[in-house]
């Protein structure tokens, strides 16, 4: 059993370790700044760093529940992190061999929450992700399995507000909800066929599965455009992650 205690959780930032994150996580944090400059959100130093450790955590978290095959287990790991960021508990602990790497993202993590003084809010909104997480994986229809997905990653887009300290600036909110919906497609399109032979969907993928995506994310893009300041800055950042995934 792997654990990680918080005897002294109110400390700065400590260096980010890329090791192992997944190159679409470390562009979404890279290319973030294009998306609040607009609405007026400068990212200071320390914010740069406290968001690259979410979403480090984030991807960690993803990479090693998506090894767990059994769903009590990914319920138990659920738990345990929700449990261990709500300051429930003082330590990390859970039974698996693949979860070395994701304790000191878990520590890092909760320091940030404590410190930025949202740990409570953070907690409820990433308990509500992982369970979406979960019915995701779970579902049996296809729009069951979309609409869980959408909720998924809004929701981990509010973890992102949260962290960032603009959960005041509406217009930013409201935009960066949308835009995290729209990441579905990005998300769900290149590796739904992979997921789904490895058993981390129950539906197989095919062409109903593309359209809602496609759907999906067409209904939402002219909004999206709408709220954003900066048009074409913002065709730019979208072109990044479709066509050079």
């Amino acid at each position: 059993m792997l654990n990680a205690t918080c005897d002294s959780i109110l400390i700065p930032s400590s260096p980010v370790d890329w090791v192992n994150v997944r190159a679409v996580y470390r562009k979404l944090h890279d290319e973030f700044p294009r998306i609040t400059e607009p609405f007026g959100i400068a990212i200071s130093q320390e914010q740069n760093r406290d968001l690259a450790h979410l979403i480090c955590a984030i991807d960690s978290i993803d990479q090693v529940i998506d090894e767990i095959q059994c769903s009590a287990e990914r319920d138990s790991l659920a738990e345990s992190i929700v449990d261990f960021i709500a300051g429930r508990k003082t330590q990390f602990a859970f039974d698996s061999p693949n979860i070395a790497g994701l304790v000191d993202r878990i520590y890092c993590l909760r320091n940030v929450v404590v410190r930025r003084g949202v740990q409570v809010e953070f907690a409820k909104t990433a308990a509500q992700v992982l369970f979406h997480s979960e019915q995701k994986r779970m579902a049996t229809t296809v729009n069951d399995m979309v609409d869980h997905l959408n909720r998924e990653w809004r929701l981990s887009g509010d973890l992102t507000v949260l962290v960032l300290g603009q959960t005041d600036n509406e217009r930013f909110v409201r935009f960066f909800g949308l835009c995290c919906e729209m990441m579905t497609v990005v998300d769900m399109v290149p590796d739904a066929k992979a997921d789904y032979a490895s058993g981390q969907l129950s539906v197989r993928p095919g062409l109903c599965l593309y359209l809602r995506l496609l759907g999906s994310f067409v209904v939402r893009a002219p909004v999206a455009l709408s709220r954003f300041p900066k048009k074409l800055q913002l065709l730019g950042y979208a072109a990044k992650f479709i066509f050079n995934r």
